[in-house]
């Protein structure tokens, strides 16, 4: 089993920025509504990632299980991956959130980070722990984690602000 105590603390800090950027930037709102939001969405991308070869290992049930600190069976991540697969052609709702306080945030000169780009660089990373938890890279998973990610690159991409993409690192 791999150690996924980097990957809990990114989660974890990307979680308390959520909290902390809401609240600056004047979010209606609750803060734990839209972190049960953000959590639920991971989990079910997770969940359909581990799925998505024909069959949850215990690998990736002690990934999922490490990431998220909560005990999951396959019954559970088997109830994620039929959640997000009902909706996988749509923009999930904590995308479509981190993009809009982004907008909202992108004149406040104390914000000077993207929600949604982290949020993105996160289902990524959870895409490779959760790809490389059984060492078995199938056609499937491939699909699932570069195009999910990739659809909800452009998503952010078009729709942030001239302002917030300014927040964005400069390419040189």
């Amino acid at each position: 089993m791999g150690n996924y105590s980097e990957l809990k603390n990114s989660y974890d800090g990307l979680i308390a920025l959520l909290s902390t950027i809401t609240k600056s930037a004047g979010v209606s709102a609750s803060v734990e509504e839209i972190t049960d939001t953000f959590n639920s969405e991971f989990i079910f991308y997770a969940g359909a990632l581990s799925l998505c070869d024909g069959e949850i290992a215990d690998e990736e049930l002690k990934a999922l299980s490490e990431i998220f600190d909560y005990k999951f069976d396959h019954l559970a991540v088997m109830n994620a991956a039929q959640a997000f697969s009902k909706t996988l052609e749509c923009i999930p709702a904590c995308v479509k959130i981190a993009v809009d306080i982004d907008n909202t945030a992108a004149d406040n000169k104390e914000i000077n980070v993207l929600l949604s780009v982290g949020v993105v660089s996160m289902f990524a990373n959870i895409a490779q722990a959760i790809v490389a938890a059984d060492q078995q890279l199938t056609e499937n998973e491939a699909k699932l984690a570069i195009g999910y990610v990739n659809f909800l690159s452009d998503y952010v991409d078009k729709n942030l602000s001239d302002a917030a993409k300014a927040k964005l690192p400069k390419k040189e």
